[in-house]
């Protein structure tokens, strides 16, 4: 009866998480589709379009109390694939199309590729590094900010190269147009260096606050989510 019983419990777990992890990505695809029909005014930052508060995002760090790295990671997969594949392939077709017919000759695959790997995939599995936070059980505070550090420094990289191949990269007929513009503010570094920096830094500053935004919004309402979530807490 004990072996039943721990089977039963065992796989009553598994359900829970399993409704709760849907239920967090099923709140973030609703937030991004608002964001979609109903973006915030001056909330894209200047030459790289990021933007500055995600906060379909927001349910990415509420998963950190509840999962370990590959739960998480797993969850994270999932949001991905249905982001990619159901809600936002117009969105990559509509920019490809556009891209091939105005700036680049890159074959559109490839492009494809490039948009979903570096600008969603990539910057979404990254927030499974917050399933590492300690700070909210033993105020390990120095730590939590150690990986936030890294979820943006992965972002920013990984935007960069997104935007590097696709968008405002040296084989884009964009690229001449926007150094030149750039480089107007450049009055001792290499135009080139200068340049990548300066796209660089417009990548960083916009993840850097959005990120910033969503821990304290998390710092804010962690004991709400504890506490309307306690049930699955307690079975983690």
């Amino acid at each position: 009866m004990n072996l039943i019983e721990q089977i039963f419990n065992f796989k009553k777990r598994k359900l829970q998480k399993l409704i709760l992890g849907s239920f967090f990505v099923s709140f973030a695809i609703v937030l991004s589709q608002i964001n979609k029909f109903c973006p915030i005014f001056f909330n894209k930052s200047l030459y790289t379009e990021n933007n500055y508060f995600c906060y379909w995002y927001f349910p990415f760090f509420m998963m950190s109390l509840f999962f370990d790295f590959s739960s998480h990671l797993f969850f994270l997969l999932f949001y991905c694939f249905i982001d990619i594949f159901v809600y936002s392939s117009e969105r990559y077709l509509f920019q490809i199309q556009f891209l091939t017919n105005n700036y680049l000759n890159k074959p559109q695959v490839i492009l494809l590729f490039y948009m979903i790997f570096f600008g969603t995939i990539i910057p979404v599995l990254s927030y499974s590094l917050t399933s590492f936070f300690t700070f909210f059980i033993k105020k390990n505070i120095k730590k939590n900010f150690l990986f936030l550090f890294i979820i943006i420094l992965i972002q920013t990289i990984s935007r960069f190269f997104c935007g590097f191949l696709c968008y405002w990269g040296p084989n884009t007929k964009y690229y001449f147009i926007l150094r030149n513009n750039i480089n107007i503010f450049n009055k001792s570094l290499k135009s080139s260096l200068f340049y990548y920096s300066f796209m660089f830094f417009w990548n960083f500053l916009p993840i850097l606050i959005s990120n910033l935004i969503l821990f304290i919004l998390f710092s804010i309402f962690k004991s709400f989510i504890l506490k309307n979530f306690k049930f699955y807490w307690l079975s983690k």
